[in-house]
């Protein structure tokens, strides 16, 4: 897997999409779903899988005869000119928001878990000066870091949900009703949400050698993401159960902190904020290269480095203003976010695909 092209791997694009997933999965998913569906939760996983294999499909439809194309070009070219240029506003506001909630977050996050008397514009600063360095070099080296450390996570996820098997009961999950279908239907949204990242990494679907491999990968991207999210909400409801696991703010973390083998807990707590920085700093990186792609391609430049720093400090303050507490930003990802990005990443990509089955463009 050669990056001299100067493009990324289907691969990559994948293992990007899964960092993608991760960073919020752990933080949004199981509180979601648990809310929505309780101790049925853990099945939200099947409506989702058929979500996901029908924005796959749609997915599949544009890249065999578009693969070299950014999806700004594509939605261009079913859409035509005037309102793909709207669509393309629409994306760049989308993501916009995204990082100025997710930069929020993070920051919020860490002065709770680890640095309480730390100022929060001391956190965001740190953060954006790493994402200014690292995004100088283009979306390779990112993608190669992807990889790195998705193997490292992949390690600590499977090594954590082992050690805390002796913790689980099967009863949690249970009792399982008819009466849950709609429920579990309603908490499956979490998933929707998520996977409508993946149209943000198709932003520059020009700079991915795909190589008809998108068809043959697919699916195995789609069954690790669904894996992941069903461990991310069974294991804390069958440790707590759904009443207490609904209370919980980071719940999937919560159960992680059960685990004590030879008073190593330290160890652990130091995994799992390993493992949550990481992939929330990957996943801003990708969405203001995302971003920074949308203003390149809009405006026909050939560098938008300088673009970038400044575009970075308004996310910075546009962070600082969108939110008063913790409490707000959930109401701002539930009743916001959620919708938006279902409506805009999910099923406007499925109806620009019909459009353009009907138009014999896809």
């Amino acid at each position: 897997m050669s990056n001299d092209n100067g493009k990324i791997s289907v691969r990559q694009s994948l293992i990007l999409f899964l960092m993608l997933f991760c960073a919020p999965a752990v933080r949004y998913i199981p509180s979601y779903a648990i809310g929505k569906a309780s101790q049925a939760a853990w099945l939200t996983i099947i409506p989702s899988f058929i979500f996901g294999i029908i924005y796959a499909f749609a997915w599949s439809g544009f890249l065999k005869k578009h693969d070299k194309k950014s999806l700004l070009d594509i939605i261009n070219e079913i859409t035509g000119k005037y309102i793909g240029g709207f669509i393309r506003v629409v994306f760049f506001l989308w993501i916009t928001l995204l990082l100025a909630y997710y930069l929020r977050m993070y920051a919020e996050r860490i002065l709770t878990s680890t640095m309480p008397n730390v100022n929060i514009i001391f956190i965001l600063s740190i953060m954006i000066i790493t994402l200014v360095h690292i995004l100088k070099s283009g979306i390779i080296p990112i993608a190669k870091m992807a990889e790195i450390f998705f193997i490292i996570i992949v390690s600590l996820f499977f090594i954590y949900n082992l050690l805390v098997l002796p913790e689980i009961k099967i009863d949690n999950l249970l009792p399982v009703t008819f009466e849950d279908t709609l429920p579990i239907i309603e908490g499956s949204a979490g998933f929707v949400t998520l996977f409508s990242y993946i149209s943000i990494i198709f932003i520059f679907n020009d700079e991915i050698e795909h190589k008809g491999e998108f068809d043959k990968m697919k699916y195995s991207g789609l069954l690790v993401a669904m894996i992941g999210g069903l461990f991310f909400i069974a294991m804390p409801i069958a440790v707590f159960g759904a009443s207490v696991s609904s209370k919980l703010p980071l719940p999937f973390f919560a159960t992680m902190m059960q685990i004590n083998i030879f008073d190593v807990v330290e160890r652990i707590e130091s995994g799992i904020i390993v493992f949550w920085v990481i992939s929330e700093f990957i996943l801003m990186a990708v969405f203001i290269y995302s971003a920074m792609h949308i203003l390149k391609k809009s405006f026909k430049l050939n560098n938008t480095r300088p673009l970038t720093m400044t575009y970075i400090i308004i996310i910075f303050f546009l962070s600082l203003i969108l939110a008063g507490s913790t409490l707000e930003l959930k109401m701002l990802s539930e009743s916001v976010i959620t919708p938006l990005s279902i409506i805009v990443g999910y099923c406007l990509p499925i109806i620009i695909y019909i459009i353009g089955k009907i138009r014999k463009i896809v």
